[in-house]
């Protein structure tokens, strides 16, 4: 059951953003994506180029029944050619993600838009296991009952590729 049951599961996954969403970015170009209000990035479905050497991104949210509030845009999270490693302060939860790409240095830099949640305990926080390999499309969403909260990237010059862990917490009123 595991592996069969995993490989539909992410056949499933795949399905669902190929019908759903649509690319936020074109291949080697800046993107910004922001949920709509009252809501966060709760899945994040990534595609690999050889050709470019970079990622397309599609980004869905998920409805918050909390109320969401002091967003702020976080400075660059990482250098080109340099680890990502992102978490919002405690109480917040990622709301919107920024990119630019370098064709020199075939990496992307980060920033995330954080928002506090009102009246909401933030606990549990833990990070995936890795999510995808250098070359490999990525797709992750996040459990029900939980926010997306932080992300873990590591760029690999000879590949020009980076695997992924994203950081989840559970929230309580």
């Amino acid at each position: 059951m595991g592996r069969s049951f995993l490989r539909n599961e992410h056949f499933l996954l795949s399905v669902i953003f190929a019908c759903s969403s649509a690319w936020i970015n074109d291949w080697d170009k800046p993107f910004s994506f922001e949920c709509p209000e009252h809501s966060f990035i709760s899945q994040i479905y990534s595609v690999h180029d050889n050709w470019f050497e970079d990622r397309r991104f599609e980004i869905g949210c998920r409805n918050y029944t909390t109320k969401l509030e002091k967003c702020r845009w976080s400075e660059a999270a990482n250098k080109f050619n340099q680890p990502l490693i992102f978490q919002c302060s405690g109480g917040e939860i990622i709301t919107g993600m920024r990119s630019n790409h370098s064709d020199i240095q075939e990496d992307r830099s980060y920033q995330f838009k954080c928002c506090q949640v009102k009246g909401v305990l933030t606990y549990n926080c833990e990070f995936t296991q890795v999510l995808n390999s250098f070359n490999e499309e990525m797709a992750y969403t996040v459990p029900p009952g939980q926010v997306l909260r932080g992300v873990i990237s590591y760029h690999d010059n000879k590949t020009q590729l980076s695997p992924r862990f994203f950081r989840t917490c559970i929230n309580v009123k």
